[in-house]
C-alpha cells in the first residue's frame, strides 16, 4: 500500500471536487490495486476490506470512488461478463423518484435507454456508468458510456456541504443506445446476487477506516495537552472498545462471504449489523471527539476537519432505523425457522 498511501498524503488537502488532483488520486489508487486487490467472496475477504480500510483513513472522497470502481468490476465479472477497459463507477440511487428506463428496439437490435439520476459520484472522470435500468422484462444492469451521459446543469451547484465535495457528485441525464452487449447479466441480477451484500460490507469498511484515523488523531491531540482529563480518557477508551468490536464483525462476516455455503441471507444479516455498528461507532466518534477536544481541532487541524464532515455525509448511505427494521424481520424469519435448542440457530 506505499504506492497509494504516498499519491494521497502528497497531495493537497483542500481539493476542489473537479481538481485535476482529484483524479489524479483516483487513478494513482486504482492503478495501485488492481493487480493488487482479491476479489469478494473467494477466500480473500479480509485483505480487500482492509486495503478499502487503509484507503478510507487517507481520504474518504478519494476511497468512494476508487472502492465504486472495484465494486462495479466485482458485479461484472459475478455475472460472468469482462469489464471494458476504463473508470467505473456504480450508480444505483433512485432519489427523488429518478431513474432510467429501456426498451429493446428490434429493427436496431438496440437497447434505447433514457431518465435521470441523482448521486452521481466521479461524473467527470469515469469511463462507464454501471446503472440498474428499468425494462419491461424487470432491471438490468447496463455498462453505460460517459458520453451518453450529460450533467442536469439545474442541479449541478445542489451540494452545498463541504463534506463528500470532493466526490464530484452530481445529477445527470442519460440517452443512449447500446447493445445488449452492454447488459450485465439477467433482469434482478443485481439485487439479488451473492455479491450485492458484500459489497455493503466493503463501504462499511471505508467508514471504519476514517473512524480509526479521526481516533488516532484525538488520541495524538489529546497527548499534546499537558493536563490529564479523566472523562476525556474514559470517552475515547469506550469508542476504542466501539471500534474494536467493528474489527471483531470484519474478521466473522469474512470467514462467513468467503465460505461458498454460506446462504444469502446469513450474509445479508451481517452486512446490516456490520453497516449499523460501523454507522454507530462513527456517529459516536465524531460526537465525542468533538466534545473532549473542542472546537480547535476542527479549526486548526483542516484534514481532520474534512475528514470528519466526509464520515458524517458518508455514512448516512446506512438507513438507520429502516435497515434496523429489516434486519428484525430477517431475523425474526430465521429465528422462526430454527428455535433456539433445535438445530443450528443463527448466530452460531
Amino acid at each position: 500500500m506505499q504506492t497509494l498511501e504516498s499519491s494521497l498524503l502528497t497531495s493537497s488537502s483542500d481539493l476542489s471536487p473537479r481538481s485535476n488532483q482529484v483524479n489524479e488520486q483516483v487513478i494513482a489508487a486504482i492503478a495501485d490495486l488492481r493487480n493488487s486487490l482479491p476479489p469478494p467472496g473467494e477466500g480473500e475477504s479480509l485483505i480487500r476490506w482492509q486495503r478499502f480500510m487503509a484507503i478510507g483513513a487517507l481520504d474518504l472522497s478519494v476511497a468512494k470512488i476508487v472502492e465504486s470502481h472495484f465494486d462495479a468490476v466485482a458485479i461484472i465479472q459475478e455475472a460472468g461478463v469482462t469489464p471494458f477497459s476504463g473508470i467505473y463507477a456504480v450508480w444505483a440511487s433512485k432519489f427523488g423518484g429518478r431513474h432510467l428506463r429501456a426498451h429493446f428496439d428490434s429493427n436496431s437490435n438496440t437497447w434505447m435507454i433514457e431518465g435521470q439520476l441523482a448521486f452521481c459520484s466521479a461524473a467527470s472522470l469515469i469511463d462507464y456508468a454501471l446503472i440498474p435500468v428499468s425494462t419491461p422484462d424487470g432491471e438490468i444492469l447496463f455498462q453505460i458510456p460517459s458520453h451518453s451521459i450529460e450533467i442536469d446543469s439545474g442541479d449541478v451547484a445542489s451540494w452545498h456541504t463541504p463534506g463528500m465535495s470532493d466526490t464530484d457528485t452530481v445529477w445527470v441525464k442519460v440517452k443512449a443506445q447500446l447493445p445488449h452487449s452492454n447488459a450485465v447479466g439477467k433482469p434482478g441480477f443485481y439485487l439479488e446476487r451473492r455479491g450485492f451484500w458484500i459489497g455493503g460490507i466493503g463501504v462499511a469498511a471505508l467508514w471504519l477506516g476514517a473512524a480509526q484515523k479521526i481516533f488516532a488523531t484525538w488520541q495524538s491531540l489529546s497527548r499534546e495537552r499537558s493536563r490529564v482529563d479523566s472523562f476525556e480518557q474514559a470517552a475515547r477508551a469506550e469508542c476504542f472498545i466501539d471500534l474494536q468490536c467493528c474489527g471483531a464483525m470484519f474478521l466473522q462476516a469474512a470467514e462467513l462471504v468467503d465460505n461458498p455455503k454460506s446462504p444469502i441471507v446469513r450474509i445479508k444479516e451481517t452486512a446490516l449489523m456490520i453497516r449499523h455498528l460501523v454507522d454507530k461507532t462513527a456517529n459516536r466518534l465524531l460526537e465525542q471527539s468533538l466534545r473532549n477536544l473542542g472546537p480547535m481541532a476542527m479549526i486548526a487541524h483542516s484534514e481532520h476537519s474534512r475528514r470528519c464532515l466526509d464520515l458524517q455525509i458518508f455514512t448516512r448511505q446506512c438507513h438507520a432505523e429502516r435497515d434496523l427494521a429489516e434486519l428484525c424481520r430477517e431475523l425474526d424469519n430465521t429465528i422462526a425457522e430454527t428455535p433456539i435448542g433445535r438445530g443450528k440457530v443463527w448466530f452460531e
